[in-house]
């Protein structure tokens, strides 16, 4: 089977569907399968989730009358190889590939792309590049469902993550996807869209969770497939699909801050045959912060179109545009406050009219071709362009009096291009009695970054008596011209091999690197290339029963760019772990489990050259070491879904020539997390009612000159009414509005997100 990303009907998940449904009168005519499917599912409410190659071309009986939907189902698949299972509120068509009775649950399974089935996903690619289960992939990969970001409400990739082990997201984040995984930050180098890396993302590409079908996280070294990256992991996400038969959605949404949002998510079949299919994802959002004069406002426009001529032939075309207004949140609470006690949290030191304005167009393709059982083509494209206007007022210190703050007023116009294209060549192949999957591929990618700086003064702010003066932002000095550019040219080759029940996955990778940095106004000009082979090896047992211990060893690179204290060029960080670990996932079941344990090393880390340094040399002797436990699973009991992690995080500055770091952790990375989240469907007299309830636990970590980042706990719950095509929900986060700081400096911390309330209004139809 070579699955195809486009789904039939997945998102048609309002519902309550179970195979003993109340029988639904038909009057189909023979026709296509996807025809007949499309309105089976929008007459019996279905949530249908299948892969449209698996249709095209298939032909329908007549079916007329009042039947169950799964005598209904019985009918229309009988004949067709293909057959239908129910979980919940979403029914899976596949191949069949048992005897058993069209209707059942061991006849068919999801894809790596696909949504998931309730919380859970049982196969992904984000961490091999092709279509592999989460057990035979010697790795720690999640899987955020997108039943599970709609439960959740979420509205950021921090708050997609936050049930998961190993991945936290700083809790005062307004402008970038910031995260950190296994102790490494992500944001700059770990962040995918469909397997292609965002290039900057820090200031510019915050991914609107809304656009996805599901969110891969892939835990540790990744480079022998994507290149640079820190060790410490990827996220993936994987966008909405053309999708035959979708029920079209709008969806209302308003909240504290004055929130105002819409977003629609409309789409289907151009033809019969659903050959041609397109899909249209939009969302607008009006929105303060808990910062006065913080917008959070967002545009967001995502068309895409899928050509599928015959069953082994794919080519999804994807476009997005984005437009936010945002800003960052000035750290304005004290450390240790004194007599005057904390300024008003909600302060925003910035003031009014100081903003990131982003836009930002991405267009693309997918595509895929698979002339026979053994071979498959594929090429992913991608081509980003995106200006961020950023109006800034920095806090540059506290005056002796101990309220007013001296500030800078910096003005950063910025505009990023960036061209990505992966080639792939994959082929089934068997050695003997060894089952080969064999995968190839070159890719390319170049990304450039133009900033300018303008500087000069703010007028001073009285942190507890605010008085704003607007910044002459015309007047400022232009500081700052610099263009960099990134070139990456990889070339890899993996082998996953079957023999019996051992899973075994190899891979190497070579890499060349450019990167220059051009600095116009002082008319500098650096470049840098750079090599590198990285490589992986993981071993899996895989037991009938479900069980899949693994041990795996993999490396990672990441080019540092500059001259050390001596004048050599620096040479990349690089990356090692070793990591064992077993896996629990039971074919067809509704539970999962994953433990996880790990070394990971980064070395070539950049420290001050020892003794006096005025200019600030570095030479790159530090090292940090991660070791780590990591706790997952997801359990559906009769009406109940639970998902519950554990991170054990022993991170250490193991080298240093700060000797105060040596043997400290790095800073904001906390030893423990956990957390748990639970949602109940009422039966009975409270059928369509169902109710949330979440607790995350944050540890105490190291904060700035020597002060330190409490420890934390949230409730985040759920209280939600679904109604024939009507959704009526209520999402609180933080609950019980604690109060709570983070990323302390030694002087300044920031203020946690408090309590947000999101009230939701959806219609499917």
């Amino acid at each position: 089977m070579n699955p195809r990303s486009t789904l039939l009907g997945a998102a048609l998940a309002l519902a309550l569907v179970t195979a003993h449904a109340a029988p639904v009168s038909l009057d189909l005519p023979e026709q296509s399968l996807a025809a007949s499917l499309t309105q089976l599912g929008q007459a019996a409410g279905l949530s249908l989730v299948v892969d449209s190659a698996l249709v095209a071309g298939k032909r329908a009986p007549a079916l007329r009358g009042k039947l169950e939907p799964a005598d209904a189902l019985q009918k229309l698949l009988a004949g067709s190889g293909l057959a239908a299972s129910f979980a919940g509120k979403t029914v899976t068509v596949g191949r069949a590939e048992t005897t058993l009775s069209p209707v059942t649950v061991e006849a068919v399974r999801d894809w790596a792309t696909s949504p998931g089935t309730g919380y859970q996903a049982h196969r992904a690619a984000s961490a091999t590049k092709t279509d592999s289960t989460l057990l035979e992939t010697p790795q720690s990969i999640s899987v955020v469902t997108r039943e599970q970001m709609d439960d959740q409400d979420v509205a950021t990739i921090a708050e997609a993550v936050r049930y998961n082990a190993g991945v936290t997201g700083h809790e005062f984040a307004t402008t970038d996807d910031d995260l950190l995984m296994r102790g490494f930050s992500v944001s700059a180098n770990g962040m995918y869209r469909d397997g292609m890396r965002l290039y900057h993302n820090a200031f510019i590409s915050r991914i609107e969770p809304y656009g996805l079908e599901r969110l891969d996280i892939v835990r540790g070294p990744s480079s022998v497939l994507y290149g640079r990256a820190n060790p410490g992991g990827l996220v993936n996400a994987v966008t909405k699909r053309p999708t035959v038969g979708l029920r079209p959605e709008v969806r209302v949404e308003g909240g504290s801050d004055d929130r105002a949002q819409i977003a629609a998510d409309v789409g289907g079949a151009l033809d019969e045959d659903g050959r041609w299919v397109y899909r249209l994802t939009a969302l607008a959002r009006d929105a303060g912060t808990q910062w006065d004069d913080l917008p959070d406002d967002r545009v967001y426009l995502a068309p895409a179109l899928t050509w599928q001529p015959d069953a082994r032939t794919s080519l999804t075309l994807l476009a997005q545009y984005q437009h936010d207004r945002t800003t960052w949140a000035v750290p304005n609470q004290f450390y240790q406050p004194g007599a005057l006690g904390q300024p008003d949290p909600s302060l925003n030191i910035q003031g009014p009219g100081a903003e990131h304005d982003k836009r930002g167009v991405t267009v693309g393709y997918l595509f895929e071709h698979a002339p026979d059982d053994v071979w498959t083509l594929r090429q992913n494209l991608r081509y980003y362009d995106a200006k961020n206007d950023r109006r800034e007022v920095r806090a540059l210190g506290l005056r002796p009096d101990g309220r007013t703050m001296n500030r800078r007023a910096m003005y950063r116009p910025e505009h990023e291009q960036s061209f990505a294209v992966d080639n792939q060549v994959q082929a089934r192949v068997h050695t003997g009695p060894v089952e080969h999957l064999l995968l190839g591929g070159v890719d390319y990618r170049q990304a450039s970054f133009e900033q300018k700086l303008y500087m000069g003064s703010a007028a001073p702010l009285d942190l507890f008596d605010p008085v704003f003066k607007q910044p002459d932002w015309d007047s400022l000095r232009q500081t700052w011209d610099n263009l960099n550019k990134s070139r990456q040219l990889g070339s890899y080759l993996q082998d996953q091999l079957r023999y019996g029940r051992w899973a075994l996955t190899v891979g190497g990778r070579y890499d060349w690197t450019r990167d220059s940095a051009d600095s116009r106004l002082d008319k500098t000009y650096t470049e840098q290339r750079d090599h590198a082979f990285t490589g992986r090896a993981g071993l899996v047992y895989l037991f009938d029963a479900g069980w899949a211990p693994y041990l795996s060893y993999s490396t990672s690179f990441l080019p540092e760019i500059g001259n050390d204290a001596f004048g050599q060029q620096f040479e990349p960080e690089r990356g090692e772990q070793i990591e064992a670990g077993a896996k629990y996932q039971p074919e067809g079941a509704a539970y999962s489990f994953t433990a996880a344990v790990y070394q990971l090393t980064k070395q070539n880390v950049r420290t001050p050259l020892p003794g006096p340094n005025p200019l600030r040399l570095e030479v790159q002797t530090g090292e940090i070491r991660s070791r780590g436990l990591e706790l997952e699973g997801k359990w559906t009991v009769g009406a109940l879904d639970l998902i519950g992690s554990y991170t054990l995080l022993d991170a250490e500055i193991t080298k240093s020539n700060i000797a105060a770091d040596v043997g400290k952790a790095p800073l904001s990375i906390p030893k423990h997390t956990a957390a748990l989240w639970g949602k109940y469907d009422f039966a009975g007299v409270l059928s369509g009612w169902n109710a949330g309830l979440g607790v995350r636990y944050v540890g105490q970590s190291r904060g700035g000159l020597g002060s330190v980042n409490e420890a934390f706990t949230l409730v985040d719950s759920l209280v939600a009414y679904e109604r024939a095509n009507w959704r009526f929900a209520l999402n609180v986060n933080n609950l019980f509005d604690r109060e709570y700081l983070t990323s302390c400096d030694g002087t300044f911390c920031e203020q946690g997100f408090r309590r947000s309330v999101r009230a939701s209004v959806g219609y499917r139809w």
